[in-house]
């Protein structure tokens, strides 16, 4: 069995099945895989070295070898080494997940469209969650980051003001996002952010100054409001808030072609 000094009991009880042919690493991955994800390896355990889990697993050092590079790139386990040295359960790293995702969703070539309806899914599902546990503290903290965000752009008459707005912005949602405690929700939504950043930008660049001026002021307004309903445990009127707003940047995008 894995080497388990430094985890709980339930690895003693593992049995892995011998694997063969010329799949052995992906099928070692696959094992492991599937009981991290059923939940009996723990973030941090130690699964063993590349020796004790070649004999496991009944296949040789380079079969193993390969595996963890691949279980590696999956984030599913870490390298260490020293004394303690060894192959260990990864553990979790919110970054790497949503710019993996994010990298997955632009190379299945999916549209703008997709993207945006995506957004409104994730987020009106967040606002339901959110209107039901959201706390006045919480609330008080969105709306003075609202605040801060609208005096700089306020104050700021830069020719490349859009470019500063735009990350503001989606950041905005990703905090509505965030309130609802769902870090599932929160972690799609964090891998959506790289591709909206860039549909965002486009309708932005390509109308006319005034045009955008007036969708600042609108999206301060409407978020605004959006967070007093939120409070107010409202989240239908809330959700029809998000839902206008994202349809104006699909009409948009349509309008220019996206």
């Amino acid at each position: 069995m894995p080497d388990v000094s430094d985890g709980p009991p339930p690895l003693g009880t593992l049995s892995w099945d011998a694997v063969s042919g010329t799949t052995m690493a992906s099928r070692i991955i696959s094992q492991i895989t599937s009981v991290i994800v059923a939940g009996t390896l723990q973030p941090g355990q130690r699964l063993g070295t590349e020796k004790t889990i070649a004999e496991e697993f009944g296949v040789s050092r380079m079969a193993v070898r390969d595996a963890v590079r691949g279980l590696e790139a999956l984030g599913a386990v870490d390298v260490r080494v020293g004394p303690r040295g060894g192959v260990y359960i990864g553990k979790h790293a919110t970054q790497k997940l949503s710019d993996t995702l994010a990298i997955q969703f632009a190379l299945t070539g999916m549209r703008p469209q997709e993207v945006l309806d995506a957004q409104v899914a994730i987020e009106k599902a967040a606002i339901s969650m959110a209107t039901s546990s959201i706390s006045p503290v919480h609330i008080a903290r969105l709306q003075a980051g609202l605040d801060s965000f609208t005096r700089d752009m306020a104050e700021d008459s830069t020719p490349t003001r859009i470019e500063a707005f735009v990350p503001r912005v989606i950041a905005l949602h990703v905090e509505l996002v965030e309130a609802s405690g769902n870090r599932v929700l929160t972690s799609l939504f964090q891998s959506l952010r790289l591709l909206l950043a860039p549909l965002y930008l486009h309708v932005a660049q390509n109308n006319p100054a005034e045009e955008v001026d007036k969708a600042i002021r609108r999206v301060m307004s409407s978020h605004r409001e959006l967070l007093d309903l939120v409070a107010q445990g409202d989240h239908t009127a809330a959700q029809l808030i998000i839902e206008t707003r994202l349809t104006e940047i699909r009409d948009a995008l349509g309008t220019l072609g996206g």
